[in-house]
């Protein structure tokens, strides 16, 4: 019992009891999605949904993140498929976590630091890069 009963009273200003968790704004990882494929894109989206606790919806997206990495391949091969692919994926996951993330927080929450997620992005589009360069100089 540390509790000062001779202070003043506290209230919680709290929107919702969720709001205490860090997310990223799934906008912005959609945005990302257009450099770093949608993989980079899902991956995010299911971290928020279980970061949320959804476990139903982090299910789902975790789908997404195995779909991205074939559709990705795919997308390699036949270009169009990529961006068909991405608009697809935006209006079927993304979208519907912006929508509640509006919805349940008012697009008021604690936001994630992007630096970590767009140095990992990053280090793994250059060594993508690398090894194309590589392969290329290699058969040449």
């Amino acid at each position: 019992m540390n509790e000062n009963v001779y202070g003043a009273p506290e209230s919680n200003l709290n929107l919702s009891e969720s709001t205490d968790v860090q997310l990223w704004n799934p906008d912005a990882a959609g945005a990302w999605s257009l450099l770093f494929t949608p993989i980079f894109g899902s991956i995010l989206v299911y971290k928020n949904w279980e970061s949320i606790g959804d476990v139903e919806q982090a299910d789902k997206a975790k789908k997404w993140i195995y779909i991205s990495v074939i559709m990705s391949v795919v997308s390699a091969v036949v270009g169009v498929v990529g961006i068909v692919y991405i608009c697809t994926w935006y209006f079927m996951s993304q979208k519907k976590q912006t929508t509640y993330f509006k919805n349940e927080y008012g697009g008021k929450y604690a936001r994630k630091s992007w630096k970590k997620p767009l140095l990992i992005a990053f280090s793994i589009w250059l060594s993508i890069v690398i090894a194309i360069v590589a392969l290329s100089l290699a058969s040449a």
